[in-house]
């Protein structure tokens, strides 16, 4: 369980990071070559958490309702700042496309989600 914790946790340190150096905040490097380079270190990575979230498995009731208690919590953060960037942006007047396709994705997941479930579970 600690190593899952320890590899969970330097998974989304890495994804932040490059996240961060993806948005240039000190305005350090223009190069295109530098900015794909990062672009395919945080697929990468996000390929390797992913793999990490899937294969994670709760060994008894209280694993498994700590599992499902952060899935909700991630969710609920994903979708609120979701939210708040569509409106932020539509009172700046320039809503992204790419917040409402990422909004919309994530409430239909959670959708096909629930039916899933409650059909093969």
């Amino acid at each position: 369980m600690k190593n899952s914790y320890l590899a969970e946790s330097s998974m989304i340190g890495s994804l932040l990071i490059l996240l961060i150096l993806l948005l240039n905040p000190f305005d350090l490097w223009m190069p295109t070559s530098l900015h794909m380079l990062l672009i395919a270190l945080l697929s990468a990575a996000f390929l390797a958490f992913s793999n990490l979230l899937w294969r994670e498995e709760a060994h008894d009731e209280r694993e498994e309702w700590h599992r499902f208690f952060a899935g909700r919590l991630g969710y609920f953060f994903g979708t609120m700042i979701l939210v708040i960037g569509i409106v932020v942006e539509s009172l700046a007047h320039s809503l992204d496309t790419w917040l409402i396709i990422a909004l919309a994705g994530m409430l239909v997941g959670k959708v096909i989600g629930r039916i899933y479930a409650g059909l093969y579970h």
